[in-house]
């Protein structure tokens, strides 16, 4: 087992790119249903553009709820898993060859 810096490279910064994708999606959906609630709290709607933004801000929920939130976790978790795979492994790959010599 040699140590291959270009592996630990390339798969630091996959599981690094996976693991802000995780994040920025989540943040995203946050900051839009948090827009809305706050285009809701103004008192100079009119009905239709209430309920315009009220049935935006439902989909928003549901959508968090189904398919953004658990995307998200996902991709995080899978993110995390990858960084510590390429440092332990690297770590190790070191040891063994440091062992060796």
């Amino acid at each position: 087992m040699t140590w291959n810096w270009k592996a630990f490279v390339v798969l630091f910064i996959i599981g690094a790119g996976i693991l802000i994708i995780g994040i920025f999606l989540s943040t995203y959906t946050d900051s839009v249903i948090g827009g809305i609630q706050e285009i809701l709290n103004q008192g100079n709607l009119s009905q239709d553009q209430r309920n315009y933004f009220e049935g935006m801000l439902n989909w928003w929920n549901a959508q968090k709820i189904t398919f953004y939130s658990p995307v998200a976790y996902l991709l995080t978790a899978i993110g995390v898993v990858i960084v510590i795979f390429s440092i332990v492994y690297s770590t190790l790959a070191i040891w063994h060859e440091s062992k060796t010599k």
